[in-house]
């Protein structure tokens, strides 16, 4: 059975049983149905070669090589030499007597039966290595013969311990073999009797008969006495009744119940017992009460947790803890009425942290409090969440403080610490309030902070651990969530060097080496202006933020200067006599994060430190106007002029009038007086040049002056006069 994305299964033995059994029953089975060995002598000594053993078996293969040379016919000495020979280990001599017997006219069918089945054990056993047997397709060719000569229980029997082996063997027709075999007469020696109970109490372990195979289990403690492993299996196969899907939850209850009753008799198998009852507590999650505090879910977590108790270094009940607090996780996040990216572990195109920084900000509001809106009620579940991960987050860092943790273990706590770290940070802005700094940069949590640094501690040793390249793949996207992304680079580069492929980590690496480049710089003559000092200032465009831009110098005329970094911006404001007027050369140079140097073009701006040029038609200089004259004037500046500042008057020198003239035609930018014969309107506003200047009335003859002030977009003043004369 599943917890989420693990799987919890109740142990049972190994599909098939040891061969060497059938060379010790098979002589045995000859003793007590042959009555051919009649020397007394000879006969105690091959007796006690097959019950004492190793020391015996030199006196027991010469007793029967000795009967055998007296009388080669002696098909009995054979069978018994096979069988020493084989248990000494001399499986390729062994066989050559088990064959020899087929040869012999006066060989029963019973008698080649038996020797065939002497012949494919010791074919099994040559070669085999940590008690498995080899050559299983010639083993069984050999079986099938001597079921053929006759179906005996001990070739049943080793047909279907030889299938039992075999990764493809269909359990039907082993289970056909087995029931054979048992029913075969006369009945099998109680050796080989007790290897067929163990076989059919796998076999109906595996088609989920729970109480049928702890039976069978039992008569192999009834044969053996003193196979204490049967108890064992006995009371595991009974727990493989615990998960069985077609209980109800009371009769599940009531047998958790009971075994937990008599846990201590489970001995060594404790752990074992401990697993599957937390497995069957998990089952009840279709009750409605499943969550209810002190219910079936807390009874999984705390049964895993006395495992962890028992043997803190079985990974298998943390990983059983974790995937029930994962299923919870999935139950809160299917209530939440918006969809929020991540929370369940799958990849996020954007984190949370992006969405806020991208949403368009009220620069008089940087002091409120940001949240990302969602109702109160999923604002309670979200917070459940990262309870939830936070819990996570302690049991696997719980596994990975232990001392000897396997290394697939050790790697994969690492990854799933990593993903509950990254989960909760994602979380975090839908439940608690965020801050912008006066700069209105989002304020990362504190918490969010420290999650991610040791996220990062993790990823590293992870990357050490995993050889795929997946550790370092994961390293880069917690690099890239602490904003480091100069090291996330790094990780994925060490990613794709070790193999790990991905269409995400070649996107996101494509996207972070980037060369940084420089988007805009200034000043120009749109922009604000500082006097005659206007700000010096570059913007660039970098993946890897400013942290990639090493060494960044700015350079004026040639001379370098402190400038001065300031989110993606390079800034400095010269001092007015830093600068003269004119053109002013400015270079930016720097590096990237690899050290390869980055070339910038180089660009120049004016710095307009003279007030406007004005210019009078008629010119004064020509000689006399009339009375009635009306002036063009122009005015420029290479900043621009600035208008609104534009003041100009005639005054009177020296006339025949009775009265001084001193008239103000125009101010602020603006005329002052209507002049319908020059088409002035008064109040009009002056915006550009050339623009009219005309008297109020006819001049009468004399000398006068023409008097204007006006600046520059640079602030550059011109003040200044011309004389004129009227006839």
């Amino acid at each position: 059975m599943n917890i989420g994305k693990y799987e919890v299964s109740t142990p049972t033995f190994i599909f098939g049983a040891i061969l060497l059994a059938l060379l010790i029953a098979v002589p045995s089975l000859l003793m007590s149905r042959m009555g051919a060995i009649r020397e007394s002598m000879r006969t105690d000594a091959i007796l006690n070669a097959e019950s004492i053993g190793a020391e015996a078996l030199p006196d027991g293969i010469a007793a029967c090589r000795e009967m055998i040379a007296a009388d080669p016919k002696k098909i009995a000495a054979r069978l018994h030499l096979g069988c020493l020979l084989a248990v000494s280990k001399n499986y390729e001599d062994a066989r050559k007597e088990f064959d020899a017997v087929q040869d012999w006219a006066n060989a029963t069918a019973e008698e080649k039966s038996l020797a065939l089945v002497g012949a494919a054990s010791s074919i099994c056993l040559a070669g085999g290595t940590d008690g498995k047997p080899k050559n299983l397709a010639e083993a069984e060719r050999t079986l099938q013969k001597a079921i053929e000569f006759k179906e005996t229980p001990d070739a049943l029997a080793a047909m279907a311990l030889v299938q039992s082996w075999k990764a493809d063997g269909k359990s039907s027709e082993l289970d056909a073999l087995v029931k054979k075999a048992l029913a075969a007469e006369p009945a099998p020696t109680a050796a080989l009797l007790a290897e067929l109970y163990k076989l059919n109490g796998t076999i109906l372990a595996r088609k989920q008969k729970p109480y049928d195979a702890a039976n069978a289990y039992g008569s192999v403690k009834a044969i053996t006495p003193k196979n204490t492993a049967m108890d064992d299996s006995a009371r595991l196969t009974t727990l493989a009744g615990l998960t069985e899907p077609s209980l109800s939850s009371a009769t599940r209850r009531e047998m958790i119940a009971k075994i937990m009753k008599e846990i201590d008799k489970f001995g060594s198998a404790r752990n074992e017992a401990l697993l599957a009852i937390g497995a069957a507590w998990h089952l009840l999650k279709g009750d409605p009460d499943y969550y209810d505090k002190g219910n079936a879910f807390d009874k999984a977590l705390e049964t895993f947790k006395l495992v962890i108790a028992m043997n803190a270094r079985d990974a298998r009940a943390y990983r059983c803890q974790a995937a029930l607090l994962e299923e919870r996780i999935d139950s809160f996040v299917a209530d939440v009425s918006i969809p929020i990216s991540g929370l369940k572990g799958e990849s996020v195109p954007q984190s949370a942290w992006e969405i806020l920084c991208k949403r368009p900000l009220n620069p008089n509001a940087q002091s409120q409090p940001i949240t990302t809106p969602i109702a109160e009620a999923d604002q309670v579940k979200v917070k459940a969440i990262y309870g939830l991960l936070r819990d996570e987050n302690y049991i696997w860092e719980n596994l990975l403080n232990q001392q000897g943790l396997d290394k697939s273990d050790r790697r994969n706590a690492l990854l799933r610490q990593i993903s509950c770290s990254r989960r909760r940070v994602l979380a975090t802005p839908y439940f608690k309030t965020l801050r912008r700094d006066e700069s209105l940069n989002l304020i990362p949590d504190p918490e969010d902070t420290e999650i991610l640094k040791r996220a990062a501690t993790s990823g590293t040793e992870l990357s050490v651990l995993d050889e795929s390249g997946r550790g370092a793949y994961t390293l880069g996207l917690v690099q890239i969530e602490r904003g480091e992304f100069a090291a996330a680079r790094n990780a994925f580069a060490d990613a794709i060097k070790r193999g790990y492929k991905s269409e995400e980590l070649t996107k996101l690496f494509a996207q972070l080496n980037q060369k940084p480049r420089l988007v805009s710089a200034g000043p120009s003559v749109t922009e604000r202006q500082f006097g005659n000092a206007p700000l010096i200032r570059a913007s660039f465009e970098s993946p890897l933020g400013l942290s990639a831009l090493k060494l960044v110098k700015v350079s004026l005329n040639g001379k370098d200067i402190p400038a001065t970094a300031s989110g993606s911006e390079i800034l400095y404001l010269p001092r007015a006599t830093e600068i003269g007027g004119g053109e002013q050369k400015i270079r930016f140079t720097a590096s990237d994060a690899s050290g390869a140097p980055i070339e910038f073009p180089e660009f120049s701006y004016s710095v307009d430190k003279d007030p406007p040029t004005w210019n009078v038609a008629p010119n004064p200089n020509d000689g006399p106007v009339k009375p009635d004259v009306v002036f063009d004037i122009s005015a420029a500046d290479p900043s621009g002029m600035n208008w609104q500042t534009l003041t100009m008057s005639i005054v009177a020198v020296k006339t025949d009038a009775a009265a001084p003239l001193n008239v103000v035609l125009i101010r602020d930018g603006r005329y002052t007086h209507g002049v319908l014969s020059a088409k002035i309107k008064s109040g009009e506003r002056i915006e550009r040049s050339p623009f009219k200047l005309a008297p109020i009335s006819p001049l009468l003859p004399g000398d006068y002056k023409m008097s204007i002030e006006v600046s520059d977009q640079a602030g550059n003043k011109l003040k200044d006069e011309k004389k004129f004369g009227v006839k």
